[in-house]
C-alpha cells in the first residue's frame, strides 16, 4: 500500500493521506513474472554441476579409450604366438593340416587385432585354391582360432595314369582313398595359365557336369551310368549306359 502526503493551501504543514496511489498493470505483471523461487535457483545450480561433471566424465572416458587403444595396438602383449594358433578343418581329410599350420605360423608376432580374416584367407588361398572360406576367433590375449572350410570333392578324377579329387570349384587335389565319390575320366585337359599341368577345370564346366549327372538319374533311372568321361578341349561330357555312349556338349 502506498501513502501520499497532500498539502492543503489553507493549512500549514503536511499530513498523511489515506489515498492509494495507482500502480501500472504491466508493472504488477512484470513483478510477478520476474520473481524466482529458491527451488528454481537449486534447479539451475544442479543443471550447471550436472553439465560440468558430464563433461569431465566424457573427458575421463575418452582418456581411458585412447590409453586402451595404445595398449592394444602398440604393446607386444597382444602379439600372436605360434603355439597359440588353433586350426579347425572342414572337412578334415581334404586339407593338409601341416601345410596350413606352416602358412599360419608366418603371422606369428603380429597383433591379433590387426590380423584380418581377409588377410589370412588371401594368404592361404594363394597356396591352397580349394579353400572356400576362413573364419577367425580371437583367443585373448595372444592366440587365434582359425576355421578353414573347403569346397568339397565331387569326383575321383582319372587323368591318364594319375588319380585326383575334383572339388566343386574345379580344383584337382591329391587323391584321398578314404573319400567315397563318383568316378570321372578327364581327357585333353588344358594346362592353366601358369604352365602347371592338370591343375584345374572351368568352374562352370564342373558345375554343369554335376548337374547333368543329377538330371540323368532323375529322368533316366533305368539307364545306370557305367562311365563318365569329360573332354576339356571339346567341352563334351560322354555318358556310357547299357553299352551306348551319349555325347552331351557343354558349349552354348
Amino acid at each position: 500500500m502506498w501513502f501520499k502526503k497532500q498539502k492543503k493551501p489553507s493549512e500549514p504543514g503536511w499530513k498523511i493521506s489515506t489515498k492509494i496511489a495507482p500502480i501500472p498493470e504491466e508493472t504488477l505483471i512484470r513483478s510477478r513474472v520476474n520473481k524466482v523461487s529458491l527451488l528454481d535457483y537449486l534447479r539451475v545450480g544442479g543443471q550447471f554441476f550436472g553439465r560440468y561433471f558430464r563433461t569431465v566424465g566424457w573427458v575421463f572416458l575418452g582418456g581411458i579409450l585412447v590409453t586402451s587403444l595404445i595398449v592394444i595396438f602398440t604393446t607386444p602383449f597382444f602379439s600372436l604366438k605360434s603355439e597359440k594358433i588353433e586350426l579347425i578343418l572342414e572337412p578334415e581329410p581334404v586339407f593338409d593340416r601341416t601345410a596350413i599350420m606352416t602358412l599360419l605360423r608366418e603371422f606369428s608376432g603380429k597383433n591379433i587385432f590387426r590380423l584380418t580374416t581377409t588377410e589370412i584367407f588371401t594368404s592361404l588361398q594363394e597356396n591352397i585354391r580349394h579353400i572356400q572360406s576362413v573364419e577367425k576367433t580371437l583367443l585373448l590375449p595372444d592366440g587365434i582360432r582359425i576355421k578353414v572350410i573347403s569346397f568339397g570333392p565331387i569326383y575321383r578324377a582319372f587323368i591318364g595314369d594319375e588319380i585326383f579329387l575334383l572339388t566343386k570349384n574345379g580344383q584337382l587335389i591329391a587323391d584321398i582313398p578314404e573319400i567315397e565319390t563318383s568316378s570321372l575320366r578327364i581327357h585333353n585337359l588344358i594346362p592353366d595359365s601358369s604352365g602347371t599341368q592338370n591343375t584345374t577345370l572351368s568352374t562352370a564346366d564342373t558345375f554343369l557336369i554335376q548337374e547333368i549327372e543329377k538330371l540323368w538319374y532323375q529322368e533316366l533311372p533305368n539307364f545306370p551310368i557305367e562311365a563318365l568321361d569329360y573332354y576339356d578341349q571339346e567341352k563334351e561330357l560322354h555318358i556310357t549306359s547299357k553299352g551306348t555312349r551319349f555325347i552331351i556338349t557343354l558349349s552354348g
